[in-house]
């Protein structure tokens, strides 16, 4: 479903539907994509279960195995699961649909299918099952404005609180492009992009070293040396309750990353509104940056320094570069070293044509 998906749409024309004087909206930016509430289809929600599986009994957890630094690690014990276990004991991670919004849950246990399990869960007089539970700790809804989620790890079956190398109990909201729908990183002029969206999060409580926190992916990609793709996602920090000010080449044990935060000290990316949180705010705010030449150089010069072969990136074709994806993610780690309590709300998430130029 692309209709209202990949837009094109003026900033006046914008500034206009707001009631804003057009001279407000200037410098123009020219909307590429926008993802919210009445572009995700109530079909487009998907459930991953990642790391955990439930017996059908609705009474077990199975903690399943993850790939980690090129080893198979049980999730919780970190017991070495062999070269190639069997599929009934990988977990289940695949790449979210492409060129529509959507909203995806991993690592609760639970398939797409399962979760009409889970709200049948949610009758009173109900077993007390595995099912029950997750329906106590995890709901989101698609309201006529905005998004939400919310997630309370402490009503959790213990099971599913087992640490997950490298990854936690996530959330993503917002698109992946395939290759017929990928935006160019950079205009024949030279002009990069605009990422802004909109949120809120009312409720954030952590207890002991249990971790929640926000972020804003864009899955980049690059054109080699050796005349190949290499997609590099840039990880955009914008919510953390122990926020350091790190940028650099990093890795989750499987994929090579790219990570900076929303400050004005940051190199990867400019800050336009806003800036990085350590604590919950209820109002909805914007938030804004650009990803321009300068950003890229810098980032790869990095890339460079660190793992993951940055230096096989072709500097001299950087305008074949791509736009894959643009994802908000909310993820919740070492849980069972404590507890989160949060809530999520998003207005939308949009990617602009930079006016500004390079």
């Amino acid at each position: 479903m692309l209709t209202g998906w990949f837009l094109a749409v003026p900033a006046w024309a914008l500034a206009f539907g707001l009631g804003v004087p057009p001279a407000a909206a200037q410098p123009a930016a020219r909307v590429l994509v926008l993802h919210d509430e009445t572009t995700l289809a109530k079909d487009a929600v998907t459930f991953q279960r990642g790391a955990f599986r439930i017996d059908p009994s609705g009474r077990e957890v199975v903690v399943l195995c993850v790939p980690t630094q090129g080893q198979w690690k049980q999730a919780g014990s970190n017991r070495d699961c062999g070269s190639s276990p069997p599929p009934e004991r990988r977990r289940e991670n695949a790449r979210f649909d492409s060129d529509h919004t959507f909203l995806g849950i991993r690592n609760l246990g639970v398939t797409t299918e399962e979760w009409a399990r889970v709200q049948q869960a949610r009758v009173p007089g109900g077993p007390q099952d595995v099912y029950k539970k997750i329906a106590e700790s995890f709901s989101y809804a698609i309201g006529a404005t905005d998004t939400r989620w919310q997630f309370s790890s402490g009503r959790l079956p213990q099971e599913l609180k087992a640490d997950i190398p490298g990854a936690g109990i996530n959330v993503h909201f917002g698109g992946l492009f395939s290759q017929q729908r990928k935006i160019p990183l950079f205009d024949p002029r030279g002009a990069g992009i605009e990422v802004a969206w909109r949120m809120a999060m009312p409720v954030f409580v952590h207890t002991g070293k249990a971790h929640s926190g926000m972020s804003i992916a864009l899955d980049l990609e690059f054109p080699t040396v050796g005349g190949s793709l290499s997609v590099v996602p840039l990880i955009v920090n914008i919510m953390h309750p122990r926020p350091r000010d790190r940028e650099g080449m990093r890795t989750d044990g499987r994929v090579n990353y790219v990570s900076t935060y929303l400050e004005p000290s940051a190199r990867f990316v400019h800050v336009i509104e806003n800036h990085r949180r350590s604590s919950a705010w209820t109002g909805l705010e914007r938030f804004a940056f650009r990803v321009t030449r300068e950003n890229i150089a810098l980032m790869m010069g990095e890339m460079r320094k660190g793992a993951g072969g940055g230096d096989s990136l072709d500097e001299r074709e950087l305008d074949k570069a791509s736009v894959l994806g643009v994802t908000l993610r909310n993820e919740s780690r070492f849980l069972e070293q404590g507890d989160v309590a949060i809530e999520v709300v998003v207005d939308y998430v949009r990617v602009s044509r930079d006016a500004g130029g390079r």
